[in-house]
């Protein structure tokens, strides 16, 4: 017999888990932990899709916001901030 306490004074005795009992609960907890896994997983996918979504975007954007400037430079002969001379 295993005893264990429930919190308010003396323990209570328990009846130890039958082998059934705790390959059902193991067998729940398994399935349990698998489906949190998968879920996590799922989960990490999406947002790895959406980080490649954005980082394409991103690049169309900055590449249509250099061909833009170089318009405009073309244009306008507008010197880009490497031309100009330092002292």
């Amino acid at each position: 017999m295993t005893s264990s306490s429930n919190g308010r004074g003396a323990a209570q005795t328990t009846l130890p888990w039958t082998t059934t009992e705790e390959i059902t609960l193991c067998t729940a907890w398994c399935n349990a932990m698998d489906t949190t896994f998968k879920e996590h997983l799922e989960e990490e996918a999406k947002a790895e899709k959406k980080r490649a979504i954005y980082d394409k975007e991103l690049e169309e954007f900055l590449k249509a916001e250099q061909a833009h400037d170089e318009l405009l430079r073309m244009e306008f002969w507008v010197k880009s901030d490497s031309e100009y001379e330092t002292y």
